[in-house]
């Protein structure tokens, strides 16, 4: 399937654009950029702030995305939410709109959390931070842990069943697809879609393409 026609007309017309200088200037034009594509503000539900004290003292902030009262009458399992870009890029605000998506959609509490970004705080900081803001207690310190990449583990079996939808044109697509092969295996239920044309970071496009909010809607059920 070809690429989408609206994600390969914009993906045309920003080519030309320049290049950040630094890290800095590539998240804030980063944040600016899928900021943009995102579509309508959602409506309902509400946020709250909340600050976790990491180990060694710093104060991880957490948002919880409450979903709109008609969704949320039965009391349903709360969603932890780490940000995408590659654990160097992204930020809290960056995914108010789709978090709240995900609360609206799914009827679930969403909890992002605003992990330390490498390479100023190196793995496995950024994912101990994510794992604090859950249970509040450190772990993970040896950079080849399963937790950190699972595919590692030797057996799969006893893991959460789970969703993987990965998108065709993602550089993390055959990863994505291979653990589900491997907990396929490993006899653990597992659903596992590849959205075609979309990309890395659909979600932020529901505001581009009609296909990404198709997709977005599918990943909900």
């Amino acid at each position: 399937m070809p690429l989408d026609k609206h994600i390969a007309d914009f993906l045309a017309a920003s080519s030309g654009a320049p290049q950040p200088a630094s890290l800095a200037e590539l998240r804030v034009a980063t944040d600016v950029e899928l900021l943009r594509l995102q579509g309508e503000e959602e409506t309902g539900g509400a946020i709250q702030h909340h600050v976790v004290i990491a180990d060694d003292g710093y104060e991880i902030e957490l948002r919880v995305y409450t979903p709109a009262a008609s969704k949320a009458e039965i009391a349903q399992p709360a969603m932890l939410f780490a940000h995408g870009g590659g654990w160097c890029l992204g930020s809290l605000s960056l995914y108010d709109r789709p978090c709240q998506a995900l609360a609206n959609a799914t009827g679930r509490k969403i909890l992002s959390v605003d992990y330390r970004l490498a390479p100023e705080f190196p793995f496995p900081r950024p994912l101990e931070d994510v794992y604090q803001a859950l249970c509040w207690e450190n772990y993970l310190g040896d950079r080849r842990h399963p937790y950190a990449e699972p595919l590692r583990m030797a057996s799969l079996r006893g893991v959460p069943p789970a969703t993987i939808l990965s998108c065709e044109y993602d550089p993390l697509r055959d990863e994505a697809e291979a653990y589900a092969r491997r907990l396929e295996e490993a006899g653990v239920p597992v659903r596992c879609e590849r959205l075609p044309g979309m990309v890395h970071a659909c979600i932020h496009m529901t505001g581009l393409t009609p296909a990404a909010r198709r997709l977005f809607e599918r990943a909900c059920i």
